[in-house]
């Protein structure tokens, strides 16, 4: 199925969590991630499941001193 992660289309396979498009892709579990509009929290990773056509929003937190 279709989803799209920052404006780039992504197959997965239909059951799949955020925390799995995330492993997918190589991001950290530490990122904010918004799925059609919706902010989730962290610990919603691992238990969202996917939909055909979601819109998913990634962030990486900015570091530095």
């Amino acid at each position: 199925m279709e989803i799209i992660v920052n404006n780039k289309v992504y197959n997965v396979k239909p059951g799949s969590t955020v925390m799995d498009i995330l492993k997918e892709i190589g991001l950290p579990g530490q990122v904010a991630v918004w799925v059609n509009e919706h902010k989730l929290l962290q610990q919603e990773y691992q238990i969202y499941t996917l939909q055909p056509g979601d819109r998913l929003k990634i962030i990486k937190p900015l570091v530095g001193g």
